[in-house]
């Protein structure tokens, strides 16, 4: 069996941590859709931190670290140490308490090893498409 070295998990650790503080300065101003939801899921909460936020900078495009930062903030968010509630266009504070991991009623998930390689390809793809692109 394979020991790590312990400043080598504490760099591993480290970066969880970072990430983990990141989705959470994220999700303080995102509002997924018009309505002030209440009740929210977790995957779409992280599909827009991979899509528009610098979720995919900060999982270092890298699927297996991103599964560990998923279970970081799941376990913040039992512990009550991470809060979904955020700030809305008019700046009035939201609660958004958690009800579960995947939404019943989206097809995608971006918690397969697939659907995250495919958001991140998309993504980046729009990325390069859009610096590419030559104002007019």
């Amino acid at each position: 069996m394979t020991m790590l070295h312990p400043k080598a998990a504490v760099a591993v650790d480290g970066h969880i941590e970072l990430s983990r503080d990141d989705f959470a300065r994220f999700v303080s101003t995102y509002t997924p859709t018009d309505l002030h939801d209440m009740e929210a899921y977790l995957e779409p909460l992280l599909a827009g931190w991979l899509y528009v936020g610098p979720g995919i900078e900060s999982t270092a495009a890298n699927y297996d670290h991103f599964l560990q930062v998923v279970v970081s903030i799941t376990d913040a968010i039992l512990k009550g140490s991470l809060s979904l509630d955020y700030r809305g266009p008019d700046m009035a504070p939201y609660r958004r308490r958690l009800i579960g991991l995947q939404d019943p009623n989206l097809g995608a998930s971006v918690l397969s090893r697939m659907g995250y390689d495919q958001v991140v390809h998309q993504t980046l793809e729009g990325r390069r498409s859009e610096a590419g692109a030559k104002p007019r």
